[in-house]
């Protein structure tokens, strides 16, 4: 019988996409015209985002925007 995983936390997938791309918070922070404590808060989750900047965090990371979904 197969295990249940555990999906990873979007926050870790968010580092993870941000390290994967050779950006620092500051650097993301830029892309999409916030401010690196914005940038923070939405990795440890103390931000929810809209679907607008989904849409712009996923392009700055050349992923898909349901990558943030809030499910």
């Amino acid at each position: 019988m197969a295990k249940n995983r555990k999906l990873p936390d979007r926050s870790v997938v968010l580092k993870g996409l941000r390290g994967r791309e050779g950006l620092t918070q500051e650097d993301l922070a830029k892309k999409m015209k916030l401010s690196r404590s914005s940038i923070s808060k939405i990795e440890t989750g103390k931000k929810l985002i809209s679907p607008e900047e989904a849409k712009k965090l996923a392009k700055a990371l050349k992923t898909k925007p349901r990558m943030f979904d809030r499910d």
